[in-house]
């Protein structure tokens, strides 16, 4: 269960949601939140040097410190947990209007209320991990773009491929735009040309041709798309599960930066292949 623990000596104790990353254990409030005895501070922390410990006492001075956690990774921004709301509000209301804090160095200290997010079940021991951030995967030249369609993007999308012809394999169905994916060998035939994409994807190739984390060497154009979907009856939910994969078609052997992540240049009959795909490879699902 959730718990809640005095503070140590370090200034440092835990508080409801402690379960969870710092990153994600607090969020801003949806409204009002007199009633929150936590407070978001940025301008403070281990980065700009003051400890945690330091921290604490110096909101101590508004009532009991229970916590004082993270708020992410800069080291400077941090979530301060009092016992109470009451002095949650008056540490809010003396430090957070942009006056120098005399009792943390005379820094000027940015101040919000935070929310504790609710409390999501631990996955059981062998549950696939699940990362919400790329670098949490710890796999370099890989990004991910949260939102990189809308809602109504979304809808269009599928109104789209779902007007084409299907092909059905045994778990899935797939559409091929540009060269076929041989599941085989996973690869293609560069010397079957099927012919341009299609133009309900448009949209999509100028975003991720112009994403931020692509350099120009990178910015090729992107010549084989395909479409796979899978049923409730596989992955047992009451919807489906569409995805448009995009690819970068080479004809000979990959040379990206990614040697040790990379499965052509790690596959010793590279030489005999027809072709490889790029190591940067655009999802979009839908």
């Amino acid at each position: 269960g959730a718990e809640t623990k005095a503070a140590t000596t370090s200034g440092v104790g835990r508080c409801r949601g402690s379960e969870m990353s710092p990153a994600a254990r607090f969020a801003s409030p949806a409204g009002a939140a007199d009633g929150c005895p936590n407070l978001y501070v940025a301008n403070c922390g281990p980065a700009v040097g003051l400890s945690f410990s330091d921290v604490a006492a110096a909101f101590a001075a508004f009532g009991p410190v229970a916590a004082v956690h993270p708020a992410d990774g800069s080291g400077a921004r941090v979530v301060v947990c009092f016992a109470d709301a009451g002095a949650a509000r008056a540490a809010a209301e003396a430090w957070g209007g942009g006056n120098p804090c005399p009792a943390l160095g005379g820094r000027v200290l940015h101040i919000r209320r935070s929310v504790p997010r609710p409390l999501v079940p631990a996955p059981p021991p062998d549950a696939t991990p699940v990362a919400l951030e790329a670098a949490h995967m710890g796999i370099p030249g890989l990004y991910l773009a949260k939102d990189f369609i809308t809602a109504q993007e979304e809808q269009e999308l599928l109104a789209a491929v779902d007007s084409r012809p299907w092909r059905s394999l045994a778990k899935r169905r797939v559409q091929h735009y540009g060269y076929e994916f041989l599941y085989e060998t996973r690869n293609v035939d560069s010397k079957q040309f099927l012919g341009e994409l299609p133009s309900f994807v448009s949209f999509v190739l100028e975003r991720i041709v112009s994403f931020p984390g692509v350099d120009d060497a990178k910015r090729q154009t992107i010549d084989q798309l395909t479409v796979d979907i899978v049923g409730e009856d596989v992955i047992r939910r009451s919807w489906r599960r569409v995805s448009l994969t995009f690819r970068k078609v080479r004809s000979g052997p990959c040379c990206c930066d990614y040697s040790q992540f990379c499965d052509s240049q790690n596959d010793a009959s590279i030489g005999e292949k027809i072709s490889t795909l790029s190591n940067s490879v655009a999802d979009a699902v839908a």
